[in-house]
């Protein structure tokens, strides 16, 4: 057996090296054959004649093995072989699959190759090379015959004028004839549009040149610089061109003997050149290429084409052998495994995920019977894990439903109120405070567009501070508004929170209604109890001066001391300007409280503004005042004077902030869709601290040293009967910002003030 498995590896040795000198052999007898009826290079006729060689012993081989197989399948069913007639019938349904689309590819792939490579070397084709190549041999000839004829009439041209003469004293040209000489090059150089243009004594040594102004970076590769062949011959009276590659293109030059009547040889020489720039020279190098190259793969045409119907035929043949093996291959193992898997597949149906396929094979259909197996492995897994997975998202449902109670509860007993939007602007939750704040069914809101919910008069500043956060594309926003909502006025402060998720796209946003109106009940309360103290203890201050002043003059009266008019003199002085200061106190507190009514009317803002700005400017060098208007503001209904005293106080606040050094910014704003007007009065001053803002437009309350503590609670006041509100906040990077809100109509809003 050993010599038999021996015997059969060195007859598989001898004829694939029988087969390998077979091809080489073929390979160069062809190629000798086309060399001698065409010259071509020898590494791409071995190529093809290789290739052909190669596909037609493929082509036999394959034939044979075809052959074979069916002379085998055909003894086999003759003999009554088991499992024949299914090896057959296996055998014929993949031949017949494979045979029908398997020659349609070899027609269609064999015309079309046909037609493609005839296409490639069709007379049209072969015409277009030929005139291309017979343009370039017409453009070289051209430019060369040019050059020459230029050579001969410059030289002829020099000899007329007298420009050159030889004499063994002062050679070709005389030194006064250089400039003249010179001239004439250039002229006649651009005259016939030339490149370069070059004179040469007998002694091969240039005299004079020319070259175009362009082309001075290449003059070293233009010019003739040693001694030169052609221009040797030109010196021997011959005229003759030449054409010469160059790194950075072409050069065609013509060269002319340069003759003396009274000297029988050439005294010099003229050296004409045409300059091909790289690029064209490089295209016309290529078509000459390509018409080299067409013309040796003509002669190949047959044996491509050859090459490649019979490489299509040897896939036909192929795709045959490769049907008629896969069905002896498959007939082997593929009953038994079937049987198996359709066992299998009944277990599976009646719910046995336990059962397993005991089938050795290697090949596709123990792949098949593994995957079954694995299937099976699988589904049993996943039968398990979805089990688990939907008890873990039972627990998980459990888990959500306590936490949407548990926050359901904490809205709806929460003291503030609680309005929550989508992205569209449509309300998503109103929770009981809200309800009770607002006056507003949550049930009867919910899904509406927020613009119809808070549209009416009384929810104008909630509708202005959302309308504001949305156009101002603020994160948080937090301001104090004044309601009317049901004859019951409201201080609410409302913070604004727009919602995004991780990629920062809005989802909606939450406002948190806090209700001050109690809580600033009592500070008012406490307030003015402050202010009773202070009153009262700035009442009491002149008091003690006056009760001493007293005692004094009682006691020197008494006493008819002898300087008792004296110290009356001074008593009563004491007395009456401590009384003064008393009234003084009294009439200020009075004026603030006996404020008169604002009568407002249309009134240009931005003018009342200037002339408030225009004093300022002259009384105070040290501080800038920056305006910025909005140009959609026109005329507004406002009180004058009552505007102008606002517009002071704030600006003298700003001042005694920045210790009467710095920038003032006064900027205006139409708000048209929360419907006011917005005035901001900003200082680069030391700010005001958290704790005292809500102290700040009370009477008598001042962080100022010597301040009365009125001026801000005159601002708030008439803000207020403009039916307006007024917020601080903070001025980056230093500094405080007023911001007053005037509303457009005036009389819509009093009702919601």
């Amino acid at each position: 057996m050993v010599d038999m498995a021996r015997i059969r590896r060195r007859r598989i040795r001898r004829a694939i090296v029988g087969l390998v000198l077979l091809v080489i052999i073929l390979t160069i007898i062809q190629t000798y054959i086309k060399g001698v009826r065409s010259p071509s290079p020898i590494a791409s006729n071995i190529l093809v004649f290789s290739l052909f060689n190669i596909n037609i012993i493929l082509l036999m081989l394959l034939i044979f093995f075809v052959f074979r197989n069916i002379v085998k399948l055909y003894f086999e069913r003759k003999s009554q072989t088991i499992g024949a007639q299914f090896k057959t019938k296996l055998v014929a349904a993949f031949v017949g699959f494979s045979l029908i689309p398997a020659i349609l590819l070899f027609v269609v792939a064999s015309g079309l190759i046909t037609n493609s490579i005839d296409n490639w070397f069709n007379e049209q084709v072969e015409k277009s090379l030929e005139n291309a190549q017979e343009v370039v041999d017409f453009y070289y000839n051209n430019l060369s015959e040019d050059a020459q004829l230029a050579a001969k009439r410059f030289a002829q041209y020099l000899t007329n004028q007298g420009l050159v003469g030889y004499s063994p004293n002062r050679g070709l040209i005389k030194a006064k004839n250089m400039a003249s000489v010179q001239k004439a090059l250039d002229k006649f150089r651009t005259d016939y549009s030339l490149d370069a243009l070059q004179i040469f004594d007998k002694d091969q040594e240039m005299l004079a040149y020319s070259i175009h102004p362009t082309l001075q970076v290449h003059k070293d590769k233009l010019l003739i610089r040693d001694t030169y062949r052609y221009v040797r011959r030109s010196l021997a009276g011959d005229t003759n061109t030449r054409v010469k590659t160059i790194k950075e293109g072409v050069t065609v030059r013509g060269f002319a003997p340069i003759r003396q009547d009274t000297i029988p040889t050439p005294v010099g020489a003229v050296a004409v050149t045409h300059y091909i720039p790289k690029d064209i020279a490089a295209k016309v190098s290529e078509i000459t290429k390509t018409f080299d190259e067409y013309r040796g793969l003509k002669f190949l045409k047959g044996p491509i084409k050859s090459s490649y119907i019979i490489t299509f035929f040897l896939i036909t043949l192929l795709i045959i052998f490769s049907a008629t093996w896969f069905g002896f291959y498959l007939a082997k193992g593929i009953t038994v495994p079937i049987q198996k898997l359709a066992e299998a597949t009944r277990y599976i149906a009646r719910g046995d995920l336990e059962f397993n396929i005991d089938v050795e094979a290697k090949d596709e259909i123990g792949i098949l019977v593994n995957s079954f197996n694995q299937m099976t492995k699988e589904l049993k897994d996943s039968q398990v894990q979805i089990a688990q997975a939907n008890e873990g998202l039972r627990q998980k449902n459990i888990e959500l439903d306590q936490r949407r109670n548990y926050i359901e509860t904490v809205l709806k007993n929460v003291a503030a109120g609680v309005i929550s939007l989508d992205k569209e602007g449509r309300i998503t939750t109103i929770n009981k405070s809200a309800e009770r704040l607002l006056e507003l069914d949550a049930d009867t809101h919910r899904g509406r567009p927020y613009q119809e919910v808070l549209g009416a008069e009384q929810y104008y500043p909630i509708l202005s501070l959302i309308n504001k956060a949305i156009i101002d594309d603020y994160e948080n926003l937090e301001e104090q508004v004044k309601l009317v909502i049901g004859q019951k006025p409201l201080t609410l402060i409302i913070h604004a929170s727009t919602m995004k998720d991780d990629s920062y796209n809005p989802l909606g946003m939450v406002l948190v209604l806090e209700d001050l109106t109690e809580l600033i009940k009592a500070q008012r309360v406490a307030a003015w109890r402050e202010i009773a103290k202070g009153i009262a203890h700035e009442i009491k201050n002149p008091l003690t001066p006056i009760q001493l002043s007293a005692q004094r003059l009682k006691k020197k009266y008494v006493t008819q001391a002898p300087d008792l008019d004296e110290t009356f003199d001074e008593c009563v002085d004491t007395i009456i300007n401590q009384v003064d200061d008393i009234r003084g106190l009294v009439d200020e507190f009075s004026r603030f409280a006996r404020m008169p009514e604002s009568q407002p009317k249309p009134e240009d803002l931005h003018k009342v503004t200037d002339e408030v700005i225009a004093l300022y400017r002259v009384s105070h060098k040290d501080i800038e005042i920056i305006p910025t208007y909005d140009p959609q503001i026109n005329t507004l209904e406002l009180d004058r004077d009552q505007i102008k005293r606002l517009l002071i106080n704030l600006i003298e606040n700003a001042i005694k902030a920045m210790n009467g050094q710095g920038k003032i910014y006064i900027t205006t704003c139409l708000m048209k869709k929360a419907g006011f007007v917005q005035i901001e009065v900003a200082d680069e001053g030391s700010g005001i601290l958290p704790e005292d803002r809500d102290k700040l437009f009370l009477p008598y309350f001042s962080t100022k040293k010597g301040g009365t503590g009125l001026g801000l609670a005159i601002v708030n006041r008439i803000v207020e009967d403009h039916h307006g509100y007024i917020t601080v906040r903070d001025y980056y990077p230093k500094g405080t910002v007023f911001s007053v809100h005037l509303p457009l109509h005036p009389t819509l809003s009093q009702e919601s003030h």
